[in-house]
């Protein structure tokens, strides 16, 4: 199986997981096989992939072509079934002769309805990663020291590290730099004037575009008292009319949610040694 659509993998092993490799009895054509043992999460939304395979002289997995079906994907709600292609090898890179396309498998999915959030994760392991040492992990680098020194680092001194000075550095000076004086920096420009630059004028600039529109009859439509609800809503679900509704799953509503069966072909005059398909989750399954 892989996350995805099985389109541009049909010839190579990249992406894809094994998850159930053993042997079966074949029933024949009238009693399908069960293969079961195997759980696959397929998050509302998202696509998966399946690649069944048989090995087995005169052995095949049985589809129908596409053009003898009537209805295509086949749908019960939560999940859809769509068509895949027949497949004569598992894979051999390059080898495009060995795929059928347009086949729908004759079988049947189980599928449960989950919460994903709800879905338990593997079981913990109470074994510890490495036994248990009372050993230290390293010897201290320096043995330890406990005794105290008596002789000081460094011997007192009583004389100063530099010689007090009471001379200024540089003597005062009362001499101003630069004489006073009363004559301005710089000669004004132009002499004051009280005419205006331009003579006042009471013609309007640009006669008015358009005319006056008339007030409005009636007043603004008032804005919604609340604002429209994101999600639609439900109406009360009804656990136990084999209907999994949108608020129900496996947990809250298992009679409803869970073993739900999705058939495809109902007949199967064709086969080949594998079959790849994709299902299409339209919930969390």
């Amino acid at each position: 199986t892989r996350r995805g659509s099985f389109e541009g993998f049909e010839l190579t092993e990249d992406g894809w997981d094994l998850i159930f490799d053993s042997p079966i009895t074949t029933n024949g054509r009238s009693d399908p096989n069960v293969l079961d043992g195997f759980n696959v999460v397929v998050p509302s939304g998202e696509t998966q992939s399946f690649f069944l395979y048989i090995e087995g002289e005169s052995i095949r997995v049985m589809y129908e072509p596409l053009a003898n079906i009537e209805q295509t994907p086949f749908s019960n709600g939560p999940l859809r079934f769509d068509q895949g292609i027949g497949k004569m090898s598992k894979f051999i890179a390059g080898d495009e002769s060995l795929l059928y396309s347009g086949r729908i498998l004759h079988g049947q999915i189980t599928y449960n309805v989950v919460n994903i959030a709800n879905v338990p994760t593997p079981s913990p392991t109470n074994a510890p990663t490495n036994t248990p040492t009372n050993a230290p992990t390293n010897a201290p680098t320096n043995a330890p020291f406990n005794a105290p020194t008596n002789a000081p680092t460094n011997a007192p001194t009583n004389a100063p590290t530099n010689a007090p000075t009471n001379v200024p550095t540089n003597a005062p000076i009362n001499v101003p730099t630069n004489g006073p004086t009363n004559a301005p920096t710089n000669v004004p420009t132009n002499a004051p004037t009280n005419v205006p630059t331009n003579a006042p004028t009471n013609a309007p600039t640009n006669m008015p575009t358009n005319a006056p529109t008339l007030a409005p009859m009636t007043g603004p439509t008032p804005s919604p008292t609340s604002p429209p609800t994101a999600k639609p809503t439900f109406g009360t679900a009804v656990c136990g009319n084999d209907i999994c509704e949108p608020t129900e799953d496996s947990i809250s509503c298992p009679g409803d949610c869970t073993d739900i069966k999705l058939a495809a072909s109902p007949d199967g005059g064709s086969g080949a040694e594998g079959i790849m398909f994709e299902v299409n989750a339209v919930r969390d399954v």
